[in-house]
């Protein structure tokens, strides 16, 4: 049996910083660029990358129920009002839960700057990388207040930029921000969950992060990344040339089919073609036989009236009339 591929390394990612954590061995490097963190690479090729928290744009809003495409150009039709950047500007991505109201099911859309997953793909073809997705770090909150058994909870966790902030609300991230450094954690955290309108969520202090009275867990976003819901930054031409990839594949095997239908046609028209040609010779075998006897017959019957002729001829002579 094969053996199953390592699973991947999971990186952290901010505009002139990056962290790396290796799930199998649980080390954790963190370097100003990607090509400095190489002795943890080991020869891996299969990343999952968090985008950090700074550089993403993160919105909670109700949709109605619909397939996934559908939800797509809904939501490109709403980005414009979700977020302060050009639409043409910003690869996004969403997924809608199971969380019901009047108004449609909460669906959480986040979207980041089409430049910045453009310099993350350039930096990890550089390293020789391969992303299997690209999703917001945050996203792995809720992977991180499920266990210590919270659904409902504030996850606080040291970044680059400062103190990262992250309300779950039933099993599902809500909010997200970055506290400056210097600023009061007490403060800040009691900020976020009256503007999350969380109430008294309990607080998770995860990695290092020292808060009074919080739930401390040496879990983090980026070591549970891999347990984030489905959720894949792409950008706009990467959809449309995978959408074509699609098309030229569906047409291609409608050719294939079109093309096997007629060669199975062929095959049956020369099958009977075959069967024909076979009841045609034995239908003339038939007819040959059946002439020959009947030129038999008719012979038997000629010699059978001459006999006939010369019985009769010699019942007159032995008995005269």
């Amino acid at each position: 049996m094969s053996k199953p591929p390592a699973p991947p390394l999971h990186l952290e990612w901010t505009p002139g910083w990056v962290r790396a954590a290796d799930t199998a061995t649980g080390r954790v490097a963190e370097a100003d660029r990607l090509s400095a963190l190489a002795p943890l690479l080991n020869g891996r090729r299969r990343v999952l990358v968090g985008v950090g928290r700074p550089r993403v744009f993160l919105k909670a809003v109700r949709l109605p129920r619909a397939s996934r495409e559908d939800l797509r150009r809904i939501v490109t039709v709403q980005l414009g009002n979700l977020f302060p950047v050009p639409p043409a500007q910003l690869a996004f991505d969403f997924f809608q839960t199971d969380d019901q109201a009047p108004d449609g099911w909460l669906t959480l859309v986040a979207a980041i700057r089409a430049d910045d997953l453009r310099e993350i793909r350039v930096a990890l073809k550089v390293a020789g990388l391969t992303a299997v997705r690209v999703l917001p770090v945050a996203l792995a909150a809720p992977a991180v207040a499920a266990r210590v058994g919270a659904a409902d909870a504030l996850v606080a966790e040291r970044g680059p930029a400062g103190l990262a902030l992250d309300v779950v609300e039933g099993g599902v991230l809500h909010l997200s921000r970055v506290a400056p450094d210097g600023s009061d954690p007490e403060w800040e955290a009691r900020r976020t969950l009256a503007a999350a309108r969380a109430g008294d969520a309990p607080v998770i202090a995860a990695g290092a992060v020292a808060l009074p009275g919080a739930v401390v867990t040496d879990r983090t976003a980026l070591s549970l990344l891999h347990e984030a819901p489905p959720f894949h930054f792409e950008l706009a031409e990467e959809r449309e040339r995978a959408a074509r990839k699609r098309a030229a594949d569906r047409l291609r095997l409608a050719v294939l089919l079109l093309l096997s239908a007629v060669l199975l046609m062929v095959l049956v028209w020369a099958d009977r073609q075959d069967a024909q040609r076979a009841v045609t010779r034995a239908q003339g075998d038939w007819s040959r036989q059946t002439t020959r006897y009947q030129s038999r017959l008719d012979n038997e019957t000629d010699q059978l009236t001459q006999i006939q002729g010369a019985g009769d001829a010699l019942t007159r002579a032995f008995t005269p009339a």
